[in-house]
């Protein structure tokens, strides 16, 4: 994981994960993020193509914050079990 900022006051949070498709077809892979511990239900930020390494959740928050970011495979109505889930915390210097 890597922080940078796109735009001054904000964390940018940068995802870098592999993926085994196994016998899948190239298709999408979801990105969801929840905030850690305030019982609201994950929300989708982005997607990109299941052959990618990598995803930029860009101007991700302002505050210091705790995120689970999940992923799940997407290919029209096929859709599979969402990933563990990768806690990034987020600290204001």
């Amino acid at each position: 994981m890597l922080f940078r900022s796109t735009q001054g006051g904000w964390a940018d949070i940068y995802l870098e994960f592999t993926f085994d498709p196994r016998d899948a077809p190239v298709a999408t892979l979801e990105v969801w993020r929840s905030v850690y511990s305030d019982g609201r239900e994950p929300v989708l930020v982005g997607t990109v193509p299941s052959t990618s390494m990598g995803y930029q959740d860009a101007l991700a928050t302002q505050v210091e914050a705790n995120f689970i970011y999940t992923m799940r495979y997407q290919n029209g109505g096929v859709v599979g079990p969402f990933s563990n889930g990768y806690e990034m915390s987020v600290e204001v210097l």
